[in-house]
């Protein structure tokens, strides 16, 4: 049988190993803060375009963005990539390869929406599966008030309607409620529907509702 020597690393193999080691590791960290550097200005553009938008585009980007917000807790389609324009799919593809990495994390993705003018990130935290989230966003939009008195847009009426009743068996037209609300709403009405069918609200959630619209309790 023929053998072969075995080779045993010397130390002029170990330093080499080590320093390409670390030659790797100091490229990485080049890469990363070249990728955040190009991220930062792109996540300002996206914010500023999308904040508080109800088109198809800002809802797309929305999604894929509470998706890296809430570390995959809401699902994205990240094929909702192919129809965006090129402009907001370039930024979100750099927004995306240098997410956590350094200070580009979660509070810089909130702080960018809220410099974009959506208050307390309320618009960009309603894509969120968050059950109470999702009912401060409404209670928010719908104003508060008396339902019968506080003056109220079309849409707020009918969000605000819808979560009277949905809380307190106030009636309410549905056909009415619902006529008035664009995409955004809809899509916030229906998640509340769905998070109390599931159980997802108790009865402090209730006394909240009828403190907003100063709504006696019935014993």
């Amino acid at each position: 049988m023929n053998s072969h020597p075995i080779h045993r690393p010397n130390e002029a193999d170990r330093k080499a190993a080590l320093d390409e080691f670390f030659s790797a590791v100091r490229a990485a960290a080049r890469e990363s803060d070249a990728a955040v550097a190009a991220a930062k200005p792109a996540l300002e553009r996206l914010a500023d375009a999308i904040a508080g938008r109800d088109h198809g585009q800002a809802i797309r980007v929305r999604s894929i963005l509470i998706s890296l917000y809430t570390g995959g807790t809401v699902l994205a389609d990240v094929s909702d990539l192919l129809a965006l324009d090129w402009t907001l799919r370039r930024d979100l593809c750099a927004v995306l390869l240098a997410f956590n990495h350094g200070e580009f994390s979660y509070d810089y993705l909130r702080a960018a929406f809220e410099r974009a003018g959506d208050k307390n990130a309320r618009w960009f935290l309603g894509a969120a599966n968050n059950p109470r989230e999702r009912l401060h966003e409404a209670l928010t939009f719908a104003k508060p008030g008396p339902l019968d008195t506080t003056p109220r847009t079309l849409s707020e009426k009918g969000v605000a309607g819808f979560v009277a009743s949905l809380f307190t068996g106030r009636p309410v037209d549905l056909n009415f409620a619902m006529q008035g609300l664009d995409e955004i709403r809809r899509s916030l009405v229906v998640g509340l529907f769905a998070d109390y069918m599931a159980g997802r609200f108790d009865a402090d959630d209730g006394d909240s509702v009828r403190t907003h619209f100063l709504l006696v309790a019935a014993f």
